[in-house]
């Protein structure tokens, strides 16, 4: 995989994925969350299904970018 501007962008999104799945499957993050972000977390709240959509989403949209690349 060529690392041009998707490639960079997908990386940065696949972290958050990845910190979204481990604040959603804690009891440590869920509380912070909501402890921090009060307004956001009441809009937008934090499940575990949710963030194991957003990582399988982020996987597979890896896969499209890698077979999509070209030389």
């Amino acid at each position: 995989m060529k690392l041009n501007f998707e490639t960079i962008i997908w990386g940065v999104l696949m972290l958050d994925s990845i910190f979204c799945c481990g604040f959603a499957w804690t009891t440590k993050g869920v509380n912070w969350y909501v402890k921090t972000f009060p307004w956001i977390a009441k809009q937008f709240p934090l499940t575990r299904g949710w963030s194991l959509f957003y990582l399988g989403l982020m996987g597979w949209l890896g896969c499209v970018l890698y077979r999509l690349s070209t030389d």
